[in-house]
Protein backbone atom coordinates (compact mmCIF):
# COMPACT_ATOMS: atom_id res chain seq x y z
CA UNK A 1 0.00 0.00 0.00
CA UNK A 2 1.47 3.28 -0.72
CA UNK A 3 1.48 6.21 1.60
CA UNK A 4 -0.38 9.32 0.25
CA UNK A 5 1.92 12.68 0.33
CA UNK A 6 -0.09 15.24 2.07
CA UNK A 7 -0.23 18.23 3.99
CA UNK A 8 0.47 16.32 7.19
CA UNK A 9 1.51 16.78 10.70
CA UNK A 10 3.17 14.02 12.26
CA UNK A 11 6.03 12.39 10.39
CA UNK A 12 5.92 8.59 10.56
CA UNK A 13 6.16 8.01 7.14
CA UNK A 14 8.85 6.81 5.22
CA UNK A 15 11.51 9.26 5.05
CA UNK A 16 13.06 7.82 2.11
CA UNK A 17 9.81 9.39 -0.40
CA UNK A 18 10.06 12.77 1.37
CA UNK A 19 11.63 15.84 -0.28
CA UNK A 20 13.47 17.48 3.19
CA UNK A 21 14.95 21.26 3.07
CA UNK A 22 16.81 22.81 5.62
CA UNK A 23 15.08 25.77 7.37
CA UNK A 24 15.33 28.12 10.50
CA UNK A 25 12.29 29.97 12.68
CA UNK A 26 12.37 33.55 11.62
CA UNK A 27 11.30 34.56 15.32
CA UNK A 28 8.25 36.87 16.32
CA UNK A 29 7.25 39.43 14.42
CA UNK A 30 4.78 41.60 15.95
CA UNK A 31 6.40 45.52 15.57
CA UNK A 32 8.47 45.04 12.57
CA UNK A 33 11.66 45.51 14.12
CA UNK A 34 11.78 42.40 16.26
CA UNK A 35 13.60 39.92 14.29
CA UNK A 36 15.35 37.46 17.08
CA UNK A 37 15.19 34.34 14.73
CA UNK A 38 16.52 31.21 15.79
CA UNK A 39 19.96 29.33 15.29
CA UNK A 40 18.87 25.66 14.69
CA UNK A 41 18.58 24.61 11.19
CA UNK A 42 15.55 21.65 10.85
CA UNK A 43 14.90 19.42 8.72
CA UNK A 44 11.19 20.58 7.37
CA UNK A 45 8.98 18.94 4.28
CA UNK A 46 9.72 20.70 1.16
CA UNK A 47 6.00 21.10 0.18
CA UNK A 48 4.51 22.53 3.88
CA UNK A 49 7.89 24.87 4.83
CA UNK A 50 5.89 27.82 3.24
CA UNK A 51 2.45 26.65 4.81
CA UNK A 52 4.46 26.58 8.34
CA UNK A 53 4.72 22.92 8.64
CA UNK A 54 6.29 21.01 11.51
CA UNK A 55 10.12 19.74 11.38
CA UNK A 56 11.01 16.11 11.73
CA UNK A 57 11.38 17.34 15.43
CA UNK A 58 7.87 18.59 15.55
CA UNK A 59 9.51 22.11 15.96
CA UNK A 60 6.51 24.30 14.36
CA UNK A 61 6.55 28.69 13.92
CA UNK A 62 4.07 29.69 16.64
CA UNK A 63 1.13 31.52 16.21
CA UNK A 64 3.19 35.19 16.59
CA UNK A 65 5.94 33.63 15.26
CA UNK A 66 6.98 34.71 10.78
CA UNK A 67 7.42 30.94 9.87
CA UNK A 68 10.46 29.45 8.35
CA UNK A 69 13.23 31.86 6.61
CA UNK A 70 13.05 31.67 3.21
CA UNK A 71 16.52 31.24 2.42
CA UNK A 72 17.85 27.36 3.11
CA UNK A 73 20.43 26.46 5.27
CA UNK A 74 23.70 23.89 4.92
CA UNK A 75 22.96 21.85 7.33
CA UNK A 76 20.56 20.24 9.75
CA UNK A 77 22.39 21.14 13.65
CA UNK A 78 19.23 20.49 15.44
CA UNK A 79 19.76 17.13 17.58
CA UNK A 80 16.35 15.76 16.72
CA UNK A 81 15.88 16.48 13.56
CA UNK A 82 19.31 14.84 12.98
CA UNK A 83 18.27 11.86 14.65
CA UNK A 84 14.95 11.35 12.85
CA UNK A 85 16.93 11.40 9.79
CA UNK A 86 19.69 8.81 10.85
CA UNK A 87 17.02 5.86 11.56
Amino acid sequence: MQKAMSNRTDFTEDLAVRRLTIRRMTGRCSTGAERDGGVRYHAVDEETWRGWGKALCGAQPGPRGNGWSSTPGDEVTCPRCLKKLAV
